[in-house]
């Protein structure tokens, strides 16, 4: 399932700079 592949694959934190933050797909 690439769904949980892509959720699980590490994300580029977006430029707000939630670095910290669990990266999350949004769409």
């Amino acid at each position: 399932i690439t769904g949980n592949k892509i959720k699980d694959d590490p994300i580029p934190p977006p430029p707000n700079g939630g670095r910290n933050m669990k990266p999350i797909i949004i769409g």
